[in-house]
């Protein structure tokens, strides 16, 4: 089992039902930080798929429930965009063809090189954490986009209409997503930069820089957007700084708010 305490390398379903591959390869998988799920037969790979955050399926073709591939045929329905690794110990031509016409990510043989499966596992689940990731961010800048509706109407000249509060609340409503998307976009980060340094340095530099303009904006506009809000807000973005910055901003800024 994984360390809780811990981050994951991702969550893999294993579906196969010879419990002796499937149980090995749940193991070589673990030791490797994946948490692993396992399933006997399509029926219940569904299941899961539909239970469960799934990062990638590792699934055998002679199995109950997908020996004519409709696991694997069900899974845009299920987990639109979930990466698929098949294996088998009878491979045919017909099952390679049709494996290639569903796009999934690999056609292996029993038993996998350990080395390809690692290679092809790590590659898939950190493709699909960044698809979710996406979806995610346009997910949230479609909600972003409802709250600025009404304040672009107000501010576009309604009868008693007030534009100074209609302008606060677009501040508001701008630094609370903004703080939203920085977190996501640090935690992010903070999950690739275990495998990727230049994502570490990423964190360092961009991530910083930009909550502390963030900060500087808030402290110029602290006279013309009186707001506790704001204020209570500027100081959570000083906590995201490291100290040693957060001091010399501070010691040249003209107070909080």
């Amino acid at each position: 089992m994984n360390d809780t305490n811990q981050p994951s390398s991702g969550v893999v379903l294993i579906a196969d039902d010879d419990e002796l591959f499937r149980e090995s390869q749940a193991m070589l998988l673990q030791r490797h930080g994946y948490i692993c799920a396992c399933a006997p037969d399509g029926a219940t790979s569904k299941k899961l798929l539909r239970e469960m955050e799934i990062d990638l399926l590792i699934a055998d073709i002679n199995m109950p429930g997908n020996s004519a591939l409709e696991l694997v045929e069900s899974i845009p329905q299920i987990a639109p965009g979930l990466p698929v690794i098949l294996l088998t110990g009878d491979p045919t031509i017909e099952t390679a063809a049709r494996s290639v016409r569903l796009a999934v990510t690999a056609y292996l043989t029993k038993p996998p090189d350990v080395e390809e499966l690692l290679s092809l596992v790590k590659q898939s689940v950190t493709n699909h954490r960044r698809l979710r990731a996406v979806r995610e961010s346009r997910r949230h800048l479609q909600s972003w986009a409802e709250e600025l509706a009404p304040i672009e109407e107000s501010l576009g000249g309604s009868p008693g209409a007030m534009p100074g509060a209609a302008a606060q609340d677009y501040l508001r409503v701008t630094l609370r997503n903004l703080t939203v998307q920085l977190g996501e976009l640090d935690r992010l980060i903070g999950a690739w930069s275990r495998s990727e340094p230049a994502a570490d340095e990423l964190r360092q530099l961009d991530l910083i820089n930009a909550v502390r303009h963030t900060i500087e904006v808030l402290e110029k506009s602290r006279q013309n957007f009186k707001s506790k809000e704001l204020g209570e807000l500027r100081k959570q973005l000083q906590s995201l700084v490291p100290k040693d910055q957060a001091k010399s901003d501070t010691a040249s800024g003209p107070g909080s708010p």
